[in-house]
């Protein structure tokens, strides 16, 4: 690996690039930005308390969303049709 691909993944882990920029970049897919990711041990996701705490609400938000929409029903095919 040479020193810019080097410092560029680098500064994806800090959170100075994304991964579409970094992609493109290279001149790769994201796929295979994600597979140099993996070669080089750097986290393709970082997940930190304040992450799941976000997905969390927004999964409770939708949660509440999906019952209203759905009532007594449980009909899932039914939702996703109206969606």
């Amino acid at each position: 690996m040479t020193i810019q691909i080097k410092d560029l993944l680098q500064a994806y882990d800090r959170g100075e690039f994304s991964l579409g920029q970094i992609a493109i970049i290279l001149n790769s897919s994201k796929e295979e930005t994600i597979e140099l990711l993996k070669k080089h041990d750097i986290p393709f996701v970082r997940v930190d308390s304040e992450y799941l705490e976000q997905e969390f609400e927004a999964f409770e938000i939708n949660k509440s969303l999906y019952q209203v929409k759905l009532g007594k029903t449980n009909d899932i095919k039914k939702l996703f049709k109206e969606l």
